[in-house]
């Protein structure tokens, strides 16, 4: 997608993501308490256009769309988990 001459997509927006949450520990903490929980950026009141790109909506008790959004969300939860510096204290 190209938006005002920048090239956006799922690896850019991953660093996004990634500079988003920064040192932010206790973000990376509470990503981490959602275990292995499906993670969705919610678009059904929007249900068009990109927000299907981004995210999902709810059509018929099923999720609609790519969710790139919370996919990246679940991939920096899984390699977040692989980091011992994350690891639960005993």
């Amino acid at each position: 997608m190209h938006t005002a001459g920048w090239e956006i997509g799922p690896p850019s927006q991953s660093l996004i993501v990634a500079l988003n949450t920064g040192p932010a520990k206790l973000c990376f903490n509470e990503l981490l308490e959602t275990i292995d929980v499906w993670i969705v950026e919610d678009y059904s009141k929007r249900p068009h256009g990109i927000g299907l790109f981004w995210g999902a909506a709810m059509r018929e008790n099923d999720w609609h769309g790519e969710n790139w959004l919370g996919v990246l969300w679940m991939e920096l939860r899984d390699q977040l988990k692989a980091d011992p510096r994350f690891a639960p204290e005993a």
